[in-house]
C-alpha cells in the first residue's frame, strides 16, 4: 500500500507544517490503514477509527511528547500510535514482543499513561498538572475522556478537583453515545442535551468580548453581566454542571470536522483555566452505518468495537455495501438537484419569455405613439404653413388694391389676426 504522508512520519514535528488538505488526506490514510491491518491480524477497531481527525488536531496543535495527552481508553490510541513513530511496528500490534494494543509507557515518550478503560485520564492528568505546578515547569496538559467513560465516579472526582486549579487543564469529552455499547442512565440523557444547545457559548463570548471593550466601568459591568449570566445560562444551555465545577465549557463541535477541531484547539489551549471542549464524533467512523434511527450506527459500533483476524473480508463487504448505499443515495440526491435546476430553467425561460414579450408591447406601444403624436405634429405644422400661405395671398391681394386707406386698413387688421394667432399657438 502507497502512501503520500503516513509513511513518512517518524514523530508529530513531521505534521505540525501540514496544511488542512495535507492533514485531511492523512487522515483518510491513517483510516483506511488502520482498517486493512486491524480487520487482518485482529483486535479493537471501531474505538480508535472515531477519534482520528483529533488524534491527527492533538498532535498538529499540541507539542507534544512536552505537553502531555492522556487518553482515557488506551485501544482509542491506534492513530496516536501511529502519529508517534510506530508505523512500521504497527503490523506487530497484540502480537508477541509486538506493539501493545493500548497505550504503554515504556513503548513510546509518547504514551503518558498506561491504561485500558477506563474513567482515570482525568485523574491522572490533574495529577501531572499538580506535578507540573509543583516543580514550575511550563507545558500543556488534556485527557480525552468518552462520554461512557465519564458516567464512572473516578472521571466526575477527577472533574471535581480539578475545577480550582487556575491553571491550564483541558479535558476533551469525546461524546459518540457508546461506551462498548450504547450508554444509559442519567449523564448520558444529560450530554443529549448538552449537544442540543450549543447556543449558550456563542452568546456569552461575543457578549463578554464586546464589555470588555468598554471605555469605563468595565469591571463592575462585567461583574453585573456575570450575575445575569448565572441566571441565564441554566436556561439557554445545561453545561452549567461543568461551570459549577470551575470549568469554562466549549461546544459541542463536529469531532470529523478537522479544520473546526483544530482552529478551536489553538483558541483555548492556552486558556489559563480548566476547560471542558464537548467533541461530538462517530465510532467506527469510516465503516459504520450513519442510520440513527433505525440504530444500524449503535449496531455496527457494537459489531466493529474489534473484530478477530481475518475478518477483513467481512469489513471489506460492509464497506463495499455501506459504499453502494452512500452512491445510490448521492445519485438520488444528484437526481434530484438536476430536476430542481431544470425546474429553475424552465421557469427562468418562462419568466424571460414573458419579459421578453412585455418589452415587445412597450417597443410597439412607445412606436405607435410616437407614430401618432409625429401625425400631429405633421398635421399641425401643414396647417400652418397652409395658413402662413393663405396669408401671403392675402397679403398679396391688399397691395394690389388702388384704394391706399383701404389697403392700410386691411393690412392693420391681418396683422392684428395675426398676432391673435401667434398668442393663441
Amino acid at each position: 500500500m502507497q502512501f503520500k504522508f503516513l509513511s513518512k512520519i517518524n514523530s508529530p514535528k513531521d505534521i505540525r507544517g501540514y496544511s488542512n488538505d495535507e492533514l485531511l488526506e492523512l487522515c483518510k490514510e491513517i483510516r483506511s490503514y488502520t482498517i486493512d491491518t486491524i480487520t487482518e491480524i485482529g483486535g479493537h477497531l471501531a474505538p480508535t477509527l472515531g477519534v482520528v481527525e483529533l488524534s491527527v488536531a492533538l498532535h498538529h496543535v499540541f507539542d507534544t511528547p512536552k505537553d502531555k495527552l492522556v487518553w482515557d481508553v488506551g485501544h482509542q490510541g491506534y492513530a496516536h500510535k501511529l502519529l508517534t513513530g510506530r508505523f512500521n511496528d504497527f503490523k506487530t500490534i497484540r502480537k508477541f514482543n509486538g506493539l501493545s494494543g493500548f497505550l504503554k509507557r515504556s513503548e513510546s515518550d509518547y504514551d503518558v499513561i498506561g491504561a485500558g478503560h477506563a474513567s482515570t485520564s482525568i485523574s491522572a492528568a490533574l495529577g501531572i498538572a499538580e506535578a507540573r505546578r509543583q516543580k514550575r515547569e511550563d507545558y500543556r496538559v488534556a485527557a480525552i475522556i468518552g462520554d461512557g467513560s465519564m458516567t464512572g465516579g473516578l472521571a466526575f472526582e477527577g472533574i471535581n478537583n480539578a475545577g480550582h486549579l487556575g491553571k491550564q487543564f483541558l479535558v476533551i469529552l469525546n461524546d459518540n453515545e457508546m461506551s462498548i455499547s450504547p450508554n444509559v442512565g442519567a449523564i448520558s440523557r444529560y450530554f443529549t442535551r448538552l449537544i442540543s444547545n450549543p447556543l449558550y457559548n456563542r452568546v456569552r463570548n461575543e457578549f463578554w468580548d464586546m464589555t470588555g471593550k468598554l471605555p469605563i466601568a468595565r469591571s463592575k459591568t462585567r461583574t453585573l453581566i456575570k450575575k445575569i449570566e448565572e441566571s441565564l445560562k441554566s436556561l439557554i444551555v445545561p453545561g452549567i454542571l461543568f461551570d459549577e465545577l470551575g470549568f469554562r465549557y466549549f461546544g459541542p463541535i463536529d469531532g470529523h470536522d478537522l479544520g473546526e477541531v483544530v482552529n478551536t484547539l489553538n483558541n483555548i489551549k492556552d486558556i489559563q483555566n480548566p476547560v471542558l471542549l464537548h467533541i461530538l464524533t462517530k465510532k467506527g467512523k469510516g465503516m459504520v452505518s450513519l442510520d440513527m434511527e433505525n440504530r444500524e450506527y449503535h449496531d455496527d459500533a457494537v459489531k466493529f468495537h474489534a473484530v478477530k483476524a481475518g475478518s477483513n473480508q467481512e469489513v471489506q463487504n460492509k464497506r463495499e455495501l455501506d459504499l453502494k448505499i452512500r452512491e445510490d443515495e448521492q445519485k438520488k440526491k444528484d437526481l434530484k438537484e438536476t430536476r430542481k435546476k431544470q425546474k429553475e430553467q424552465k421557469l427562468k425561460e418562462e419568466e424571460e419569455a414573458i419579459q421578453k414579450d412585455l418589452e415587445a408591447q412597450r417597443i410597439k406601444e412607445w412606436e405607435d405613439k410616437f407614430d401618432q403624436e409625429q401625425k400631429i405634429k405633421l398635421k399641425q405644422e401643414l396647417i400652418r404653413e397652409e395658413k402662413i400661405e393663405q396669408r401671403e395671398r392675402l397679403r398679396r391681394a391688399i397691395k394690389e388694391q388702388e384704394d391706399k386707406t383701404l389697403q392700410d386698413e386691411l393690412f392693420t387688421r391681418l396683422d392684428a389676426f395675426e398676432v391673435n394667432e401667434t398668442k393663441k399657438n
